[in-house]
C-alpha cells in the first residue's frame, strides 16, 4: 500500500459519519430503487426513500439518498428484482445442507442461459403437513449480477451484508404478522408479473410466479382481474389438497403501483377467503416522514431490512460481505497470513481442489442413489397398480357398442350401393340416431317413416331420448308413434319397451287402445 493510499484511508476513518445502528434494505429494480432502514430493535422504520435512476448511475442515485438520510456505513441487505434471478422447484438431493448448492448445480442444465458453474444458488425447503417433503425452492442468479449489486451498494456508502429475493423479503414481512390457523396467502404484483406465496408458521409451502401484473389492471381490465383471482384460487386449492392440513385463512395483497381496492373486493366476492391490504404499518412502527407512495414502493426493501438472523434464510451474497479495512490489525494479520499461504500453499491448493472434487463426486453419487431409489419406487408402484373392474367393464361395453355401430353403418353403405331407394334412408336415419343405453331386439321399417321397435333399456328416460333422435335424423319426421309400452322386468334391472307407428298397429293393439272398427 502506497503512503498516499494509507493517508487517504486514515482520513476517511477519522471523518466517517456515525454508523446507523440498525439495518438498511435496498431494492434494485431495472430502472428504479428503494431503501428502508430499521433501528436496532427491528421494530421501527426510521428512514425510507424511493426513486428512479434516470440519467444517473444506480450507485450515484442510491448514494445521494444514503447521504441525505445519514445511513452511511449501515449494514445493507439487497433484494433482487424478479427479472434478475430464476425460481425453480426441484427435488432435493440427499446431501448435507452445505453441499446442496453444488449438488443442484448439476441439475440446472438447460434451465439457465449461462454456464451452471457461474450460477449462485440459494434454497428454501418446501414445507408440507402431509409428511416430509423432498422438494426445495431454488433461487438461481448469474454470478456477475450478484457482484454488480454488491458493488452498487458498496459504492453508495453501505456495507453489503446479504442478498435476498422478492419471495424471501415478502416472507420476512408476513412473518411479523401474527399467524392464523391454516396459514396466509400473499399476493405481490408488479407491472408485468407477480408472485403468490403460501406460508404458515414462517415456513414456505408454495411460491408461484404469475405472468399477469398491474399493467392491464390499471386500465380497468376485468378479464385480467379474473385471471389473477383464478391463479390465486388454483394456488389455494393445491395448498389445501396437497400440502396443508387446513385451508389458508387469509390473503394479503401487498402494495402495488395501482389502487388495490377493486382487486381486494373482487377476491372477497368471488373466492372463499378473506382478503385485505398488507401495509408496512402492520409490520413496523413508522417513525419517519414518508408519503404513502414512497412507503408502498419501499415494501420489498423493508422486507430485506427485516431479514432474520436465524432460521430458514437465503443469501445469494457469495463473498465480499464487507469492505476490507486495511488499517484494522486483524486485516493486517490476515494479509501476512495470506502471503505465507501464497509462498507455501501450493500443496494446500492442490489438496483443496482434490477435496472439492471428492465432495462433488459424493454429491453426484448421492444424487444417483436418490434417482435409483425413485426409479425403484416408481417401478413398484407400476407393478402394484390394479385396474378398476368397473372401468374395464365400461371400456368393454364401449368397444362392443362401437363395433356394432361400425358394422351397422357398413351394412347401410352396402344397401345404398344396391339402390334400395325407399328403404336405405330409413336405415341411414336409424344409424344417425344410434340407441344409447338401450338395444333393439327387433324392428320393422315401412314406407313414409312408419316403424316398429322392440327392445330393452337400462332407464326409462332413454326411450324418449331414442325417439327424439329418430325425429331429428329427418328420415322419420313423418312417423307418428301411436303406442309406447314400457314394462320393468321381474329381476328389476331392465325395462322392455315397444314402439309402434299408427299405420303398423295390429287389430289387437287397436282394440286395446280403443281405436278398433265400430
Amino acid at each position: 500500500m502506497s503512503r498516499l493510499r494509507f493517508l487517504e484511508a486514515l482520513k476517511r476513518r477519522l471523518h466517517r459519519q456515525p454508523r446507523h445502528e440498525g439495518r438498511t434494505g435496498v431494492f434494485l429494480g431495472e430502472d428504479t430503487f428503494s431503501l428502508a432502514a430499521v433501528d436496532e430493535t427491528g421494530e421501527n422504520l426510521v428512514a425510507c426513500a424511493a426513486g428512479d435512476f434516470a440519467e444517473e448511475s444506480p450507485s450515484a442515485a442510491l448514494g445521494r439518498e444514503v447521504e441525505r438520510l445519514g445511513l452511511g456505513g449501515s449494514p445493507a441487505v439487497a433484494v433482487l428484482d424478479d427479472g434478475a434471478y430464476q425460481l425453480l422447484h426441484l427435488e432435493a438431493p440427499e446431501v448435507p445442507p452445505e453441499e446442496m448448492a453444488d449438488a443442484l448445480r448439476w441439475r440446472l442444465g438447460d434451465l439457465v442461459d449461462f454456464p451452471p458453474e457461474e450460477a449462485v444458488i440459494a434454497t428454501l425447503p418446501q414445507h408440507s403437513d402431509r409428511g416430509a417433503s423432498r422438494m426445495v425452492f431454488a433461487f438461481v442468479v448469474h454470478r456477475p449480477v450478484v457482484q454488480r449489486v454488491i458493488d452498487t451498494i458498496a459504492s453508495a456508502g453501505l456495507q453489503p451484508e446479504a442478498v435476498e429475493v422478492r419471495e424471501s423479503a415478502l416472507r420476512n414481512l408476513t412473518a411479523r404478522i401474527p399467524d392464523e390457523a391454516g396459514g396466509t396467502a400473499t399476493l405481490h404484483l408488479c407491472r408485468e408479473d407477480g408472485v403468490i406465496l403460501l406460508t404458515h408458521d414462517q415456513g414456505l409451502y408454495l411460491a408461484r410466479r404469475l405472468e399477469a401484473g398491474t399493467g392491464r389492471l390499471a386500465e380497468g381490465s376485468t378479464l385480467e382481474m379474473e385471471g389473477i383471482a383464478l391463479e390465486l384460487q388454483r394456488s389455494l386449492d393445491y395448498y389445501e389438497r396437497q400440502l396443508a392440513s387446513a385451508p389458508a385463512a387469509r390473503a394479503l395483497i401487498a402494495p402495488t403501483p395501482m389502487d388495490r381496492g377493486p382487486l381486494i373486493d373482487y377476491i372477497n366476492t368471488n373466492l372463499n377467503i378473506a382478503a385485505s391490504a398488507l401495509e408496512l404499518s402492520h409490520v413496523l412502527n413508522i417513525e419517519c416522514e414518508a408519503e404513502a407512495e414512497t412507503l408502498s414502493r419501499a415494501t420489498l426493501a423493508a422486507g430485506g431490512a427485516l431479514r432474520a438472523e436465524t432460521g430458514e434464510t437465503i443469501d445469494l451474497h457469495t463473498g465480499h460481505r464487507q469492505q476490507r479495512d486495511y488499517l484494522a490489525p486483524r486485516a493486517l494479520a490476515a494479509a501476512l497470513l495470506l502471503w505465507l499461504i501464497v509462498l507455501t500453499g501450493l500443496s494446500g491448493t492442490l489438496g483443496w481442489q482434490a477435496h472439492r472434487a471428492e465432495a462433488q463426486a459424493v454429491a453426484v453419487e448421492a444424487e444417483l442413489n436418490a434417482l435409483r431409489e425413485r426409479r425403484d419406487e416408481l417401478n413398484q408402484r407400476l407393478e402394484a397398480r390394479e385396474v378398476d373392474p368397473e372401468l374395464e367393464a365400461e371400456l368393454e361395453r364401449a368397444r362392443t357398442e362401437l363395433a356394432g355401430q361400425k358394422r351397422f353403418r357398413e351394412a347401410l353403405d352396402d344397401l345404398e350401393g344396391m339402390g334400395h331407394g325407399g328403404f336405405s334412408p330409413l336405415l341411414t336415419g336409424l344409424a344417425d340416431a344410434p340407441p344409447r343405453g338401450l338395444w333393439l331386439r327387433r324392428f320393422v321399417l315401412a314406407g313414409e317413416g312408419a316403424a316398429r321397435f322392440e327392445g330393452s333399456a337400462t332407464a326409462a328416460e332413454q326411450v324418449p331420448a331414442f325417439v327424439e333422435g329418430l325425429a331429428a335424423s329427418g328420415a322419420f319426421t313423418a312417423s307418428r308413434f301411436a303406442r309406447m309400452d314400457l314394462q320393468r322386468r321381474e329381476d328389476g334391472d331392465y325395462l322392455d319397451f315397444h314402439l309402434v307407428s299408427r299405420s303398423l298397429l295390429t287389430e289387437a293393439e287397436r282394440d286395446a287402445d280403443g281405436e278398433g272398427a265400430p
